[in-house]
Formats: C-alpha cells, structure tokens, sequence
C-alpha cells in the first residue's frame, strides 16, 4: 500500500487493510494461531526478562564473578551460566 500522509493519500485504503488483518487474526485458525504464536513469544520474553532481573539482583555477587570469570577467560559462558541457574533453583552443582 502507498501512502503519503501528508496528503491524506491512501490512508482509507490502510485502515481497510488493518480491519482486514484484524478480522483474519480473530475470525480464522490460522489467523487465531498466529495471535496465539505472538501471545506465547510476548510471554516468554517478559519471563525471560523478569528472569534476567530476579537473577541479577538475588544473586548480584556471584553474576559479578561467572561474568568476571568469562571475561577473563577462566570459564566458558555456557557452564559458567548453567552453574549460576543451577545454584539459583537450587539444583546441585555436575
């Protein structure tokens, strides 16, 4: 679609396009899917991210030493990660 607003210039054909879109993602499967798809990434990444935030502040010293670790080149960032989840749900070290 070609718009120029500025000019006003295909802006109906655009809102035409977003209902159009919008009654494909919650009229059809396939539609419904890709929202559920969406739903599921956007959920994961706000875990991630409050995952990320609840580690680094709980266990604020020891990422400072697996960081400093790594950087360093004493530990390879996959274990040394793995070893901080692993203490931080209280698994027992491998």
């Amino acid at each position: 679609l070609k718009t120029v607003a500025h000019r006003q210039e295909g802006l109906a054909d655009l809102v035409d396009a977003f209902s159009k879109h919008r009654a494909f993602l919650t009229t059809t499967e396939a539609g419904k899917a890709i929202q559920a798809q969406r739903q599921v990434a956007e959920f994961r990444a706000i875990l991630y991210q409050a995952l990320i935030e609840a580690v680094d502040a709980r266990f604020a010293e020891q990422v400072r030493e697996k960081l400093r670790d790594v950087v360093d080149g004493r530990a390879d960032p996959y274990s040394s990660a793995e070893a901080l989840v692993r203490s931080a749900v209280g698994e027992p070290q491998t």
